[in-house]
């Protein structure tokens, strides 16, 4: 199961597994790496997520999520901005 307060999932090693496997396959690290900093200080957090939520085809809370998990932002970056 999946934690929506806090963007965690479940404590299960299957699930983590492929959790990183069904992200990595859906928004390549690589290439989240080449455009989210330099978007991230030039834009607000819901444009750049919503635009690159639209370039990968998946939700803005997947791109939030694997921001959080690639060390972009930290959870005090998307409390502020989700409250």
């Amino acid at each position: 199961m999946f934690d929506l307060a806090y963007l965690q999932p479940a404590d299960d090693a299957v699930e983590k597994a492929c959790n990183r496997i069904a992200a990595e396959f859906l928004v390549p690290t690589e290439v989240l790496k080449r455009h989210v900093p330099q978007r991230l200080q030039n834009l607000d957090y819901e444009t750049v997520f919503q635009g690159l939520a639209r370039n990968f085809k998946v939700s803005p809370l997947v791109i939030a999520k694997r921001v959080l998990d690639m060390g972009l932002i930290n959870y005090q970056f998307t409390a502020k901005r989700t409250a």
